[in-house]
């Protein structure tokens, strides 16, 4: 990620983002939810 520019402060923020995107898939886990949309099939 340094190659692309990123400092230790936006490599925190990426790491952030994923943190949360990992946590709410947890929640809905948890929950059993169930997604309303699907994608399409090709």
């Amino acid at each position: 990620m340094q190659r692309l520019g990123l400092d230790k402060e936006g490599l925190g923020e990426v790491m952030a983002v994923i943190g949360l995107f990992n946590m709410t898939n947890k929640l809905a886990d948890g929950y059993q939810v169930e997604p309303d949309v699907f994608p399409e099939p090709r």
